[in-house]
C-alpha cells in the first residue's frame, strides 16, 4: 500500500524515523502515522541487533548524537526522507467529527515522505496561504490541539501553555519549550505520537501479541488525581505556580518501566500504552516492531512471551542506571560549579545575586550535605538586609544537614519578627512536597475587652505527626503565626523560641464622663468620637394660648430617649431633653 506522510523534526534531523498525514472526511478525519520499518533493515540476532541492544537508544549531544543503529540505516536507508520510497508500519485511525476513534487499521506498506519539516515552519505554514502544505498542516494543528484538549479533559496529566511554552510529558512531568516557534509543532508530533502507540499498545493487547508495554504510576504519597487537575487548571490561569507544580509532581510520581504484561499509564490516564513510533532511536520501539510486524505478515513472532519479559525488565534496568549515573554526575558537576562560584565570588556578591541564581547555588550547596560558610554568610547578609525569598528559607529549614544547624537557626530568629512568612514556608512545603494543610487547636480565654488566643500547630506527613510549642497571644492572627514559627522549628530541628509573655489583662476602663456643659453639644460631641449616628430630636405642640404656646422636645440617641418638660422655648425644650439622654450614658 502506498502511503501519504511528511516528518516534522528539529530542522537538524537526519534521523526520520516517523511521518504523520491527515485528511478530512464528511464525518470527521483519518489519521495516518507511519514507522520506518527497522525491523525489516535489522532483524532478530543480526550483528546490528546486538549494538542497538548495546544502546538502547540514541544518545544526542550539543551538535551531533551518536545513533543507536549505524548512520548508513538511521540517517539514510531508513529514514523517511523527502522523495525517497521507504517500507513503513503505519497505523490509521479515523476520528468522528468529535475526535472520538470509531475505527483503526494497522498494516504494512510504502511512503514517499512529500516534505520534511522543522518545528519552527509550522506557524509560518500555518499563515501562508500559497503554501502547498498548509492544507494539511492546519488540519493536523486543528486536530492536534482538539486531541490534547480531549486527554485533559478525560483525566490525563495534560497541560499546555502556547503564551509561556509550558507541556507536558506523558508521565505528567512539566517542561518549557525554549523555542516558542517550535511550540506547535511539537505539540502536533506529540498527539499524534500518543495516539498512534495508543493504538498499537490496543491492538496488541487485543490479539495478545507480546511486547514491552509502557507502564507508568504514582506513588503512595500522590494526591488524588482530581486534586492533580486542580493544580494543573490552577497553573494554567497562573503561571507563576507552574514551578512548585512542577518539582511536585517529580516527587509523587514514579518513573515510567518497560514490562511484558499491561498494568497502564497514569500519566495518560489510558488502560494500556507502548512505545513503538521509534525504532530507529529506542531499542524498546524495535522489539515492539519485530513483533508486530511478524504478526501483520503471519510469521511466527521472533520472541515469546517469557523473552519479552526479560527484555523489557533488562531495558527499564539499565535505562534507569544510565538515568541514575547521569543524575550522579550533573550533580557533581553543579556541587563543583556551585563551591566553586560561592569560594571565587564571595559572601557580599552572593547576597547581590539574582534570587533565581543564588537559589542555584544554594540548593546545589546544601544538597553536597556540607557546609559552605561563604553561601551561609550570603543568606546571613539576606537576613540583615530583610531580602531572604521565602523559598530559600524552605530549602534551609528542611532540606539542610546537621552542619546547617547555626543557620537554621537564625532563620528561625528571622522568622520571629515576620510570622506571617511562616504561613508562606509552609505553604512552599505543600506545593513541592506534598504537605497538608497543619492543623490547629485553639481555645480562647480572658475578658471579652483583652481576649488570649492559645494556639497549637501540629503537621502530619505520611502518617507521621509533628506538634509546635503551645503560644499565646492576644490576636488570633498573631497566634497562629507564632504557631507556625514553632512548629517550623520543630520541623527543622530547631529549639523553638521562647516568645514573651504576656501581661494579666488590665481591667476595662470607665468610660470618661462627656465634659461639655453644653448637653446638646455635648451629644454630638459623643457621636463624632465614637462615629455613632447623631441624636435626633422631635419636638410637640403641648398646649398654652396661640400667642403663648408650649413645646415638649424628645430626643432618641443610641436607643436612650428622653422627653422635656412643656417649655415656651424650643430651645430650652431641646436642651432639657439632650440632658435627659445624657445622663443615661
Amino acid at each position: 500500500m502506498k502511503l501519504k506522510g511528511l516528518t516534522i523534526d528539529a530542522r537538524s534531523t537526519r534521523d526520520c524515523d516517523d511521518a504523520i498525514w491527515a485528511e478530512r472526511t464528511d464525518d470527521g478525519v483519518v489519521l495516518t502515522v507511519c514507522i520506518a520499518d527497522v525491523a525489516k533493515a535489522i532483524p532478530k540476532d543480526h550483528e546490528f541487533d546486538e549494538k542497538a541492544r548495546a544502546a538502547l537508544e540514541t544518545r544526542y549531544w550539543a551538535g551531533g548524537n551518536t545513533p543507536m543503529v549505524p548512520r548508513e540505516l538511521s540517517d539514510d536507508k531508513c529514514s523517511l526522507l523527502p522523495n525517497r520510497t521507504r517500507r513503513v508500519i503505519y497505523v490509521r485511525v479515523t476520528l468522528d467529527s468529535a475526535l472520538n476513534v470509531v475505527a483503526n487499521e494497522v498494516g504494512a506498506g510504502k511512503l514517499k515522505s512529500t516534505a520534511k519539516l522543522a518545528y519552527e515552519d509550522i506557524p509560518v505554514i500555518v499563515q501562508d496561504d500559497q503554501h502547498p502544505g498548509q492544507k494539511v498542516i492546519k488540519l493536523l494543528k486543528e486536530v492536534a490541539l482538539g486531541l490534547l484538549e480531549k486527554r485533559r479533559l478525560s483525566g490525563a496529566l495534560a497541560f499546555y501553555d502556547l503564551n509561556e511554552g509550558w507541556t507536558s510529558t506523558e508521565e505528567g512531568h512539566l517542561l518549557r519549550i525554549e523555542r516558542a516557534q517550535a511550540f506547535i509543532g511539537q505539540i502536533i508530533v506529540q498527539e499524534m505520537m500518543i495516539l498512534a502507540n495508543t493504538t498499537f499498545a490496543k491492538h496488541c493487547a487485543e490479539n495478545e501479541i507480546p511486547v514491552p508495554f509502557r507502564n507508568h504510576t504514582a506513588r503512595s504519597i500522590a494526591p488524588e488525581r482530581d486534586e492533580l487537575l486542580r493544580q494543573l487548571d490552577q497553573a494554567r490561569l497562573d503561571p507563576s505556580t507552574v514551578g512548585a507544580l512542577r518539582a511536585r509532581i517529580h516527587t509523587v510520581m514514579n518513573r515510567a518501566t518497560y514490562d511484558g504484561v499491561v498494568i497502564g499509564h497514569y500519566g495518560l490516564a489510558l488502560p494500556y500504552y507502548l512505545h513503538g513510533t521509534s525504532p530507529i532511536r529506542r531499542y524498546a520501539d524495535l522489539i515492539f516492531q519485530r513483533q508486530l510486524r511478524a504478526h501483520i505478515k503471519g510469521e511466527d513472532l521472533p520472541y515469546t512471551a517469557d523473552e519479552v519479559v526479560a527484555i523489557a525488565t533488562d531495558i527499564t534496568t539499565r535505562l534507569r542506571e544510565k538515568l541514575e549515573a547521569k543524575g550522579e554526575m550533573m550533580k557533581e558537576n553543579r556541587t563543583e560549579r556551585a563551591e566553586r562560584q560561592a569560594q571565587q565570588v564571595g559572601a557580599q556578591r552572593l547576597a547581590t545575586m539574582k534570587p533565581k541564581d543564588f537559589e542555584r547555588v544554594l540548593k546545589t550547596v546544601l544538597r553536597s550535605d556540607e557546609y559552605n560558610e561563604e553561601v551561609a554568610q550570603a543568606v546571613r547578609y539576606k537576613i540583615e538586609d530583610d531580602t531572604l525569598p521565602v523559598l530559600d528559607m524552605f530549602f534551609i529549614l528542611m532540606q539542610s544537614s546537621a552542619a546547617w544547624l547555626k543557620v537554621r537557626e537564625q532563620v528561625v530568629m528571622y522568622l520571629i519578627a515576620r510570622p506571617n512568612n511562616a504561613m508562606s514556608v509552609i505553604a512552599v512545603g505543600g506545593s513541592i512536597l506534598g504537605w497538608d494543610a497543619p492543623r490547629f487547636d485553639v481555645e480562647r480565654s480572658g475578658p471579652p475587652h483583652a481576649p488570649r488566643f492559645t494556639l497549637t500547630a501540629r503537621h502530619t506527613h505520611e502518617g507521621v505527626t509533628t506538634e509546635g510549642m503551645e503560644v499565646t497571644a492576644t490576636s488570633l492572627k498573631r497566634a497562629r503565626g507564632q504557631a507556625m514559627v514553632s512548629l517550623l522549628a520543630v520541623l527543622a530541628g530547631v529549639n523553638p523560641p521562647v516568645w514573651p509573655k504576656l501581661a494579666p489583662p488590665t481591667a476595662k476602663k470607665a468610660k470618661a464622663p462627656i465634659v461639655t456643659t453644653n448637653a446638646i453639644a455635648a451629644l454630638m460631641e459623643h457621636s463624632q468620637k465614637h462615629k455613632n449616628a447623631p441624636p435626633q430630636f422631635a419636638f410637640t405642640r403641648a398646649g398654652g394660648a396661640d400667642h403663648t404656646p408650649q413645646f415638649t422636645c424628645t430626643c432618641d440617641y443610641l436607643g436612650k430617649t428622653a422627653t422635656s418638660p412643656p417649655n415656651g422655648n424650643k430651645k430650652a425644650a431641646k436642651t432639657a431633653a439632650a440632658q435627659g439622654v445624657r445622663g443615661q450614658l
